[in-house]
């Protein structure tokens, strides 16, 4: 049993780390009728070559205290795109996914248009995975490697 909590601390210690869950702040706008909008959905900052992915959202009501429920104009999106060290877009309906991005910050924009015009909750839900480096495989199998050694040696004639 020993030997398996050390693979798995080896593992652990090797740099092979989970998704982190983001999400960001919503950005509100006054959007006109059938006018496509670029929005800036805020910054996200990547420590190591990474992968991107999420969904775009928009609130269809908004609760004010006092005054009441409202309802927000319908939009579709048409455009995901990063500024930063690597400059990237893509065509997007709701998801967007962008692989192998050097470390940096960036911004994430959405091109919005507002089927009624009039006011909007936008924002984006992600997940930002690292992208392992090969010296970390290399290190892994090194690390598999002498724990299999030690193994096989202790292991009764």
């Amino acid at each position: 049993m020993k030997l398996k909590s050390f693979a798995l601390v080896a593992a652990l210690a090797t740099g092979v780390a989970p998704a982190i869950a983001t999400q960001t702040v919503p950005v509100t706008a006054n959007l006109a009728a059938g006018v496509p909008t670029v929005l800036d959905l805020g910054a996200i900052t990547f420590a190591s070559v990474s992968n991107l992915t999420g969904t775009l959202f928009a609130a269809t009501q908004a609760v004010v205290p006092g005054f009441g429920t409202f309802n927000l104009s319908p939009v579709s999106f048409s455009v995901a795109a990063l500024t930063g060290p690597t400059a990237v877009s893509q065509p997007t309906g709701n998801n967007f996914s962008f692989s192998s991005l050097t470390a940096g910050t960036y911004h994430l924009w959405a091109t919005v248009t507002s089927q009624n015009g009039g006011g909007a909750f936008i924002g984006a839900n992600y997940n930002v995975t690292p992208v392992p480096e090969p010296e970390t495989y290399a290190l892994l199998l090194a690390g598999l490697g002498v724990v299999g050694f030690v193994a096989r040696r202790r292991r009764p004639q």
